[in-house]
């Protein structure tokens, strides 16, 4: 639910219960009336997590598999992000408080400015599906920070 709300994605159906299942979070099972615990021992395992992550990826991606979508050029434009710095510190203060690891930033830049063979290849020289198609996997892998999921 916090990846729709990132990306201002919409649910296609009601299945999105499902894959909240799939990540160990059963809707409405909780008997104590405060909800799933906020360190989430109690309902993340490694499947779980790896269901986090494959979801977000999906979602990000606009594929099949969230049961989701969202308009990418709508977001990019509503928020005047232009370039892979405006992206990434878009998402960094609206997901992390401004407060995502060095370390973590690090990898995110270098993932933005390389292509999947580690050569140079900057977001903002990208254009049109190529240029998306980054974006989109960098907003997947952003929704499947370990920060993310701690949240």
């Amino acid at each position: 639910n916090s990846s729709f709300r990132a990306l201002g994605a919409d649910p296609d159906d009601d299945r999105l219960p499902i894959r909240t299942e799939n990540m160990g979070m059963y809707l409405f099972q909780r008997d104590e009336p405060d909800g799933f615990d906020e360190l989430g021992i109690a309902w993340t395992d490694t499947q779980s997590l790896l269901e986090r992550m494959k979801y977000s990826q999906a979602l990000a991606g606009n594929m099949g598999y969230a049961y989701g979508e969202w308009d990418i050029a709508a977001t990019l434009e509503g928020y005047s992000l232009e370039t892979g710095e405006d992206i990434l510190n878009h998402f960094e203060e609206f997901l992390f408080q401004g407060d995502l690891p060095a370390e973590r930033r690090a990898v995110l830049e270098e993932f933005m400015n390389t292509d999947n063979e580690g050569n140079a290849s900057p977001l903002d020289s990208l254009s049109g599906s190529a240029r998306l198609n980054r974006i989109e996997e960098l907003l997947g892998l952003i929704l499947s920070a370990p920060e993310f999921q701690l949240q």
